[in-house]
C-alpha cells in the first residue's frame, strides 16, 4: 500500500530541494559572474528572517510538477498569512492552474495573505466564475471581505444566483458579513431571497437583511 505523505514531510523535501539548488548555482572564483538575487528575493525582503526565507522557499516550489506538492505550498503560505505577501504574484498566476484543488488552495491563501484584496480582488471575481464550485464557494468568502465593497457586492449578488446552491448560501453570507455597507444590496437580496426554494438559503437571506440594517424589509412582506 502506497503511503501518502503528511503535508510536514513535503514541505521538508521542498525546502531541502530548494536548498540544493540555491548551494549549486552559486557561481564560485574570480571567473563567476556577479551574482543576481531571484525575482521573490527582491531587495526589500529581509532574507535574514527565516519566514521571510522560507515564504521564498515556498513559492519556488509552486512550479512543482506534483500537485500534492503544490496544494501544500499554497496551503502553507496561507498559513503564515501577511507576512508572505511576496508571494501574492505566484498565487495568482496558480490560481489559474488546471488542478482545482490548486486553484481553490490559492484562492483560501490569498485570502488570507491579502485580506483586504488590494491585489487579488479581481482574481476572486474571476473565480466566481470558475467551473468547480469548490472554487467558486472559496471565491465567495474571499470576494466578501475585500476592501472595495460595491464592487464586492456586484460579484456576490451574482453569485448569489449560482445553480450550486452551496455557491448561493456562501455568497449571501458574505453579503451579510459586510454589514451594514452593503445595505445597497438589499432590494435585490430580498427580492432574490423571495424567489429562492430552499429553505435554508431563504432563512440565511433574512439573516443577511437583519446583518445590513435591512430587517425591516421581512415584516412588510
Amino acid at each position: 500500500m502506497t503511503r501518502i505523505p503528511t503535508a510536514a514531510a513535503i514541505l521538508a523535501t521542498v525546502m531541502a530541494v530548494a536548498s540544493a539548488q540555491e548551494a549549486t548555482t552559486q557561481p564560485a572564483g574570480d571567473e563567476a559572474a556577479e551574482p543576481q538575487a531571484p525575482a521573490e528575493a527582491a531587495p526589500e525582503l529581509d532574507t535574514s528572517d527565516p519566514v521571510i526565507k522560507k515564504v521564498i522557499f515556498l513559492t519556488r516550489a509552486l512550479g512543482d510538477p506534483r500537485w500534492r506538492h503544490r496544494d501544500n505550498v499554497a496551503r502553507e503560505l496561507g498559513h503564515i498569512g501577511p507576512k508572505a505577501a511576496s508571494a501574492i504574484g505566484a498565487l495568482i498566476a496558480s490560481a489559474s492552474d488546471k488542478d482545482w484543488r490548486l486553484r481553490r488552495e490559492c484562492i483560501l491563501a490569498l485570502r488570507k495573505i491579502d485580506p483586504d484584496g488590494g491585489k487579488s480582488a479581481e482574481v476572486f471575481a474571476a473565480a466566481l466564475q470558475d467551473k468547480d464550485q469548490w472554487v467558486r464557494i472559496a471565491a465567495a468568502e474571499a470576494a466578501g471581505q475585500t476592501g472595495n465593497v460595491q464592487a464586492a457586492l456586484v460579484v456576490l449578488l451574482k453569485a448569489a444566483r449560482d445553480q450550486s446552491r452551496s455557491v448561493r448560501l456562501e455568497a449571501i453570507l458574505a453579503i451579510g458579513r459586510i454589514g451594514p455597507p452593503a445595505r445597497t444590496a438589499a432590494k435585490t437580496l430580498n427580492d432574490e431571497s423571495r424567489a429562492e426554494r430552499s429553505t435554508i438559503i431563504r432563512k440565511a437571506a433574512e439573516w443577511a437583511l437583519r446583518r445590513i440594517g435591512a430587517g425591516h424589509m421581512l415584516a412588510e412582506e
